[in-house]
């Protein structure tokens, strides 16, 4: 039942942070248009490279321990992930202010 679960988070997980961060890239890209000035749109794209590098980590790092087994009754591992997931959200949030701020500024 635990293997299932974790399984279930962790692709839900994976797939939110695929699907946000395409939308990124996709602002990012609108970004170059809509921003006049190049640095913010530079600094807006290696934030995009930064989160895509945190999620390869995190989903790697998963990924070794599902296959491990560690996970079992680690209740540390669990709140990491769970914080991990719901800092992803704040993270995706203060990304989306700060286009916006970027792009009315």
């Amino acid at each position: 039942m635990w293997h299932f679960e974790f399984s279930r988070i962790v692709r839900r997980t994976v797939l939110t942070a695929g699907i946000f961060s395409i939308l990124i890239f996709s602002l990012y890209i609108l970004a170059k248009f809509v921003i006049k000035n190049d640095t913010q749109a530079i600094v807006f794209g290696g934030i995009f490279f930064v989160w895509m590098s945190i999620i390869f980590v995190i989903g790697l790092a998963t990924t070794l321990i599902r296959i491990k087994g560690y996970f079992e009754h680690s209740k540390a591992l669990n709140t990491f992930f769970t914080v991990t997931y719901y800092a992803s959200f704040v993270f995706i949030f203060l990304m989306m202010f700060s286009f916006v701020y970027a792009a009315v500024s």
